[in-house]
């Protein structure tokens, strides 16, 4: 299933749809206040965004079943959100303003409880290395890297650049990260009053070979 947030109806609420477009899409949720998906774990939770009426922003979790059931993970009088579960599916990473700025904690799911704060000069959009033992994020237009052992949870101090880039989101991530340690970046529109679209490309790696060999030429 491909999960996303879609605003045809007036507003952004949960949607899924097949990867193999077999089935139309369907409306998993829909509510008053936006509600948009930055996570999934492997036991089927969904995790997402959801703003109140005041549009503060918590973290709750779409639970498997035909029920759909939400549950909160973080719900305060803070700004928290951009969630994004490890691998192992034990683990998320998320962004609270609780201290003034935004910065990168890392707490036990889907039960949560502690936390250990990952960031410590500011940090937005985490996201996990496929092997679960790196968390990347954004400081600014720089792309932040800190190993992590998840047991029990331990961080070094040590929070080295990999590399810069524009940014405009907080609650959610404009990039991602390859099993390989590469990104593939979100590059900002040109032309804003063009709707937005998800496209689905059978064989990616050998588009994107060829487009870098287009533009070696």
């Amino acid at each position: 299933w491909i999960y996303f947030g879609s605003d045809r109806n007036g507003t952004f609420n949960l949607f899924r749809q097949r990867s193999d477009l077999g089935v139309a899409e369907q409306v998993l949720q829909s509510r008053d206040h936006q509600q948009l998906p930055t996570s999934w774990s492997r036991e089927g939770i969904l995790v997402f965004n959801r703003y109140d009426p005041s549009n503060n922003v918590g973290i709750w979790m779409l639970m498997p079943g035909d029920a759909r059931e939400q549950r909160p993970f973080r719900e305060t009088r803070f700004t928290e959100g951009a969630a994004a579960v490890s691998p192992d599916g034990r683990w998320i990473a998320y962004v609270s303003d609780r201290t003034g700025r935004y910065e990168v904690y890392l707490s036990a799911f889907p039960e949560g409880g502690s936390e250990v704060p990952v960031s410590s000069k500011g940090g937005q959009e985490p996201a996990w290395s496929a092997r679960g033992d790196q968390i990347f994020y954004r400081r600014g237009e720089s792309m932040i890297a800190v190993t992590v052992r998840t047991t029990p949870p331990v961080l070094p101090s040590s929070e080295p650049v990999l590399c810069k880039g524009r940014s405009s989101s907080r609650h959610a991530r404009e990039y991602d990260a390859a099993a390989n340690g590469s990104f593939v970046v979100l590059e900002e529109m040109k032309d804003e009053s063009r709707p937005m679209e998800i496209v689905v490309v059978d064989g990616w790696f050998g588009e994107l070979r060829r487009a870098l060999d287009s533009s070696r030429k």
